[in-house]
C-alpha cells in the first residue's frame, strides 16, 4: 500500500507550476484529487495565469499516473465560489479522511 493509497489531496492553483507538480507527486503516490485553478488572468499579476486547457492537462497527467480526479474552475479568493463548490471541502469531509 502506498503512502497516499484511500486519501484524497486536495489542491489549488492545480493548472501549472507548483501546484500541477504537487498534485502528480501526491497521484503517484497513490492519493486521489480534487483540482481547482481560477483558469483566468488577473489585473494585479502580470503575466498570463493558467487556463482550461493547462488545467484539463493536468487531470489528463493525474488520471495517467493512476489517480481518480475531480477538477474545478474555482478563483479560492472568491468566497461566494468557494462556499458554492461542490467539491470544496467542509470540517466534516475533512475531518473522516
Amino acid at each position: 500500500m502506498s503512502r497516499f493509497e484511500g486519501k484524497v489531496a486536495f489542491i489549488t492553483g492545480a493548472a501549472r507550476g507548483q501546484g500541477r507538480s504537487h498534485a502528480l507527486a501526491f497521484a503517484e503516490a497513490g492519493a486521489n484529487l480534487v483540482l481547482c485553478d481560477r483558469c483566468e488572468d488577473s489585473p494585479a499579476v502580470r503575466y498570463p495565469l493558467a487556463t482550461d486547457d493547462d488545467l484539463a492537462e493536468t487531470v489528463r497527467l493525474a488520471e495517467a499516473a493512476g489517480a481518480k480526479v475531480v477538477s474545478e474552475k474555482l478563483d479560492t479568493a472568491d468566497r461566494a465560489a468557494w462556499t458554492g463548490s461542490s467539491h470544496a471541502p467542509t470540517t466534516s469531509s475533512v475531518a473522516s479522511t
